[in-house]
């Protein structure tokens, strides 16, 4: 994630929480990867993330404080074919995170290809 200066994430109710984040957690900003493609979902495989619940909200909100570690998560293509290429959209997710494909907004795309 950017350093959004100031933005501090809003966690989502028991009710709102994506179904796509089977290890959310209203103390974490959540991350989803998936296939672009009907042929890239049925080549991703399984995906593993490293906090499992995504960003610690402890790291926000960024106010240029000095010393300032970006956090980091993780993430592991288990079962990725080689020789196959998989085009994947990654998602960072909490109540204040607006998604869009056309924009990128609140994500990243990237191809990733195991020889």
């Amino acid at each position: 994630m950017n350093k959004l200066f100031n933005w501090k994430p809003e966690a989502f109710t028991n009710e709102t929480a994506p179904d796509r984040l089977p290890n959310y957690r209203p103390d974490f900003v959540g991350v989803s990867c998936e296939g672009v493609t009907d042929s890239d979902v049925d080549n991703i495989g399984r995906v593993n993330f490293w906090p499992e619940a995504g960003f610690d909200t402890k790291y926000f909100p960024y106010t240029n404080q000095e010393n300032y570690l970006a956090p980091l998560v993780m993430v592991q293509f288990e079962n990725l074919r080689p020789g196959t290429l998989v085009q994947v959209w990654c998602k960072v997710w909490a109540d204040n995170i607006y998604h869009h494909r056309n924009d990128r907004a609140g994500s990243v795309n990237f191809e990733i290809m195991v020889n």
